[in-house]
């Protein structure tokens, strides 16, 4: 299962590179199948989906302007293509399968239910192990305070008194919980860690 944020990121993808340049002539590359094509583009789709609708317009043209082949009509490889999108933007950090089990594990889930699950996933990234009781009871403590500081900015925004910091706290504050959203939602065959 694909969480909204993957969606939204593999059709801006298609929306904004591939179905251009592809309308612009860029032909498969030579060799390739139709399938092959096909599976090259969903991966780059995969692949680039974090990146901003600007950078991948940026992307497109330096892709357009290095077509392969004889013509410079056919596809760059994908690993080309992944290494130009780097340059113009790196994409995020990736979670350690420990973060992730630990996460869908039965500890993971009750910070979900209980509303601490961003604060735990936060915690168990940094410091990379299970928090101890101590811990636990700090996490569910700062996200008391951020339930307290989201409700107040969005009061605020409400009126449009929301300070710039604020703000951006608060975007950041969504990325982490759209991130945590995902890999609760990834489907996991490993089981629980906890």
């Amino acid at each position: 299962m694909e969480s909204d944020a993957l969606k939204a990121g593999k059709e801006r993808v298609r929306k904004l590179l591939v179905e251009p340049l592809t309308a612009r002539g860029l032909k498969r590359a030579g060799g390739a199948t139709v399938a092959q094509h096909e599976a090259t583009m969903e991966g780059l789709a995969a692949r680039l989906a974090y990146m901003s609708a600007e950078n991948l317009g940026a992307l497109a043209d330096v892709v357009e302007q290095h077509g392969q082949g004889k013509h410079k009509d056919r596809w760059p490889s994908e690993v080309v293509i992944c290494n130009w999108a780097r340059q113009l933007q790196e994409p995020p950090p990736s979670d350690s399968r420990f973060v992730t089990t630990y996460l869908r594990s039965r500890v993971g889930r009750q910070a979900l239910a209980e509303g601490w699950a961003v604060e735990l996933y936060l915690s168990i990234k940094k410091f990379g192990q299970p928090p101890n009781g101590f811990v636990v009871k700090t996490l569910k403590d700062e996200a008391d305070a951020s339930k307290r500081r989201r409700g107040r900015i969005e009061a605020e925004s409400r009126f449009g008194t929301v300070a710039p910091a604020d703000r951006q706290w608060l975007e950041w504050y969504h990325m982490v919980e759209a991130r945590v959203a995902a890999i609760m939602d990834a489907q996991d065959t490993e089981g629980d860690v906890a």
